[in-house]
């Protein structure tokens, strides 16, 4: 992610040719793929585990949000309603019962049956949560319940309590992280779109005005082939050179670096 906002920083730090045509085609180069690492992610010369690029941008961002979201909602759905007036008190588990099969495996599930006594009178109640472990009954448990309404009681500590916050934590985590990439991509994005239409101008007052399109399809098709990274523009190298090469027929050539 920090990589991504390095590119900005990079490309406003280059030395750029003197030359305006060379000089516009780096900066049309340099926007076409920060624009297109904005909306697809698809230009950052490092690789994930299968050997393939790694992806972002828009899209990812979006769905990051929408997980997160589905993670915090799913928290909520299994966590135990909070007691009023809690008072801490010692359960002990009566009974185990089959919850289903979870999982590629079909790993069974258990849902305890927990007991509890207030003033002399036994009260029973089982947790929302289900568990791959099985617990023995009569294994002693920690149960909060109501001073003031004793039926209503839940567990404390064991799954029933961590599993939801797992899930909450995830799920900000997810939330926030995606919410900061989607702000950078749509940085990424105005900001390559801003180099572009400088680049174009440059080229323009050297003489040479290829249409707009031709332009950004010359660089949207090499980005899909492959054949452009990052590490190629102004956007890859801090303070680095760009500018020698001349466009060629196909559209804008890339700024290689000066030596």
């Amino acid at each position: 992610m920090f990589q991504r906002i390095q590119h900005v920083f990079n490309t406003l730090s280059t030395n750029w040719s003197e030359d305006p045509g060379a000089r516009g085609a780096a900066k049309m180069t340099a926007g076409g793929v920060l624009v297109a690492e904005g909306i697809f992610g698809v230009v950052r010369g490092r690789r994930g585990r299968n050997g393939e690029r790694q992806r972002g941008g828009l899209l990812g961002g979006i769905f990051g949000i929408v997980f997160g979201v589905v993670f915090i909602n799913i928290a909520g759905f299994i966590s135990e309603p909070a007691v009023d007036d809690p008072v801490e008190i010692t359960g002990q588990v009566v009974g185990v019962e089959r919850a289903g099969t979870s999982g590629e495996n079909d790993t069974q599930m258990y849902r305890t049956r927990i007991a509890y006594t207030v003033d002399g009178e036994s009260y029973e109640f089982s947790p929302r949560g289900r568990s791959s472990w099985r617990p023995n009954v009569g294994t002693e448990v920690d149960v909060v319940y109501s001073r003031s309404n004793p039926e209503h009681a839940k567990r404390i500590g064991g799954i029933e309590e961590w599993g939801p916050r797992i899930f909450a934590v995830a799920g900000w985590f997810v939330l926030l992280t995606s919410a900061f990439s989607l702000i950078i991509s749509v940085a990424l994005i105005v900001f390559g779109i801003w180099l572009f239409r400088q680049g174009r101008a440059d080229r323009q007052r050297s003489g040479e005005d290829r249409g707009f399109f031709g332009d950004l399809a010359a660089i949207a098709r090499d980005v899909w082939a492959g054949k452009m990274d990052v590490a190629q523009t102004a956007a890859g190298t801090a303070g680095g050179g760009q500018g020698p090469g001349q466009p060629d027929a196909a559209g804008p050539a890339h700024g290689a670096r000066s030596r």
